[in-house]
C-alpha cells in the first residue's frame, strides 16, 4: 500500500515529465532514503545548559565578570601590601575559574567542534586556558617556597590576563566587525608592506655604499677619522649608521618615520665634507 501510494503521489507530481521513475523529481518524500536533517538532541543535560548560555542575562553576567575582572588589573601597582597582593590573587583565581565553567558550558552547549571553528569562540577559550596555565604555574612555584621564583617573577603570564577584556568580543557584535575590519586591513596592505621592505633594502644598499665606515669622528673635535687614521677604532659612532646592512636598513626606516632625521642628515653632511651629502 505504501508502494502504491508513493506512486500515486509521483503521478500527480510529474505525470507528463520522463524523469518521474528516476528519482530525480522533488518529491523525495515517497523515496526510500530518509531526508538528512539534524537529528534533535536527546541529552537533557544538555539541552539545560544550552538554555542557559543563551539566555541574555548569562551573556551580561559574563560580560560583567570581565569589566570587574578588568577593573581589578588596575589596583595592582608598585608597592602593594602583602595583603592587597593577596587578595588580588583571589579575585584572579575566581574569575579564573567563572571562565573556565563558561568555555565549558560553551563547549557543551554548542559541541567541540562548533566553539573551536568559531574564530572569536577559539580566542576566548585560548585566553581561558592560558589564564589556568598560569594559575597552575604560579600556585607551583609558590609552593616550591623559592623567592626568586614566586608569583613575581611571572609578571609576564600576569600580563596576559590583560587580554580578558578582549572575551568581550565573543558577544559585542561592533567590537567584532571592527576587528574583522583590521584583519582584512592587515592582510590588504601586505603587498604595500612588501614594496616598502624593497624601497627600505635599496637605500640601505645606496647608504652603504655612500657612507660605509665613513661616520666615525674624533670625540673631542668631532672631526670625521679615515679608515687609516689613528684613533679610527675608538672614534664617536652615532647609534644611525651604515656600517652595517642591518643598522642601513634601521636607519633607513628611522628616516622614513621622522624621527630625528636630521641628526641622520648631519652626520651624513660631517661625513662627506660636501652639502650634498645630506640628500
Amino acid at each position: 500500500e505504501q508502494d502504491e501510494a508513493c506512486d500515486d503521489a509521483l503521478g500527480d507530481d510529474c505525470s507528463d515529465g520522463p524523469d518521474c521513475r528516476d528519482g530525480t523529481n522533488e518529491s523525495a518524500a515517497c523515496s526510500d532514503d530518509k531526508p538528512n536533517e539534524q537529528p534533535p538532541h536527546n541529552n537533557r543535560v544538555r539541552q539545560f545548559i544550552k538554555s542557559i548560555v543563551e539566555r541574555p542575562l548569562y551573556t551580561q553576567g559574563v560580560m560583567g565578570c570581565i569589566v570587574i575582572n578588568t577593573v581589578a588589573l588596575c589596583f595592582d601597582h608598585y608597592g602593594i601590601s602583602v595583603e592587597q597582593m593577596q587578595a588580588l590573587e583571589a579575585i584572579n583565581v575566581v574569575f579564573t575559574c567563572i571562565f573556565l565553567v563558561d568555555v565549558i558550558a560553551c563547549n557543551v552547549a554548542r559541541g567541540f567542534r562548533a566553539y573551536w571553528r568559531d574564530p572569536f569562540s577559539c580566542f576566548d577559550g585560548a585566553i581561558a586556558l592560558v589564564s589556568v596555565v598560569e594559575l597552575i604555574i604560579v600556585s607551583a612555584a609558590s609552593g616550591a617556597g623559592s623567592e626568586t621564583s614566586g608569583p613575581s617573577s611571572f609578571s609576564v603570564f600576569r600580563s596576559l590576563r590583560l587580554f580578558r577584556i578582549f572575551k568581550m568580543a565573543k558577544n559585542w557584535k561592533s567590537l567584532q566587525t571592527i576587528l574583522k575590519t583590521m584583519i582584512d586591513t592587515v592582510q590588504e596592505i601586505g603587498n604595500f608592506a612588501l614594496l616598502l621592505l624593497v624601497f627600505i633594502f635599496i637605500y640601505a644598499l645606496i647608504g652603504a655604499q655612500l657612507f660605509a665606515n665613513r661616520m666615525h669622528f674624533d670625540p673631542k673635535s668631532g672631526v670625521r677619522l679615515a679608515l687609516s687614521d689613528e684613533g679610527y677604532d675608538d672614534a664617536d659612532v652615532p647609534r644611525s649608521h651604515f656600517d652595517t646592512m642591518a643598522r642601513s636598513m634601521l636607519t633607513i626606516f628611522q628616516v622614513l618615520t621622522g624621527e630625528n632625521w636630521n641628526t641622520v642628515m648631519y652626520d651624513g653632511w660631517r661625513a662627506t665634507s660636501f652639502s650634498w651629502g645630506s640628500v
